[in-house]
């Protein structure tokens, strides 16, 4: 089926976790400027400020590999026309939306390539569930995005996942001087129970011995929609936006 224009999904931004630019807890999530461009909307960090401030009811996550997509999640908010900015602001993260699953009922549009690679170890992919934004530990460690479907959200050994994290957070979202950003990491604990490791996904993360780089499962990027109930298929090409899904 045709979606039209009003119905269509807007490209909010797009995590790649080994372009040199690290996108942590603090960097850009809450703040009103825009990062990237949109000639490289797909293959570098990038975030529309313009779509982030604007109402939606549909957010969907999509894995891509330099743009035809391996991977895709599609969600109901559960508040309706809120937008991403209002979720990640400084405001919303010390208050209404600290540690808040944002949407409800799983996804309700899931697709993943028969293809795809590294699928075991996906933080979005790999496990069920509904969106949490502003994952907040009580050390202050935090993630932006991660799932309820993670049952070890986090230990002591600080083995939580998802994308866009810190180690030394404030709840507000700013970070310490301190702080070890990270972009993106893998869905999967330490070598053993007792060791505290990051294993993240490419170079994009703080100087740290805490860090075990992995392969890149690919970029990540995050729409916005305020109908639309479903996404392009794998193996489809993205564009920032898109108006039709078939």
């Amino acid at each position: 089926a045709v979606v039209s224009t009003q119905s269509g999904h807007y490209g909010r931004g797009n995590i790649n976790p080994d372009d040199g630019h690290t996108m942590g807890y603090g960097t850009g999530w809450g703040s009103t400027a825009s990062i990237g461009t949109e000639a490289e909307a797909l293959g570098k960090d990038y975030k529309n400020q313009e779509v982030c401030a604007q109402p939606a009811s549909y957010i969907s996550i999509v894995r891509h590999q330099s743009g035809i997509i391996d991977a895709v999640k599609v969600f109901k908010l559960v508040n309706d026309d809120v937008s991403l900015f209002t979720m990640f602001s400084s405001n919303a993260v010390g208050a209404a939306y600290s540690n808040a699953v944002v949407t409800r009922g799983g996804p309700i549009h899931f697709n993943i390539s028969a293809g795809a690679q590294h699928m075991t170890d996906d933080p979005i992919f790999s496990v069920g569930g509904d969106l949490l934004f502003n994952w907040y530990a009580n050390v202050n460690d935090g993630v932006r995005i991660t799932m309820t479907g993670i049952t070890f959200l986090y230990t002591a050994g600080d083995k939580f996942h998802g994308i866009g994290g810190n180690y030394v957070v404030a709840r507000d979202g700013s970070v310490a001087s301190s702080s070890i950003p990270y972009e993106q990491d893998v869905d999967v604990l330490c070598p053993t129970i007792s060791q505290v490791c990051r294993m993240v996904q490419g170079g994009d993360h703080g100087t740290s011995s805490l860090f075990v780089e992995q392969p890149v499962h690919g970029n990540y990027a995050i729409y916005v929609s305020q109908y639309a109930t479903r996404f392009l298929n794998p193996g489809q090409e993205l564009q920032p936006e898109i108006e039709s899904c078939e």
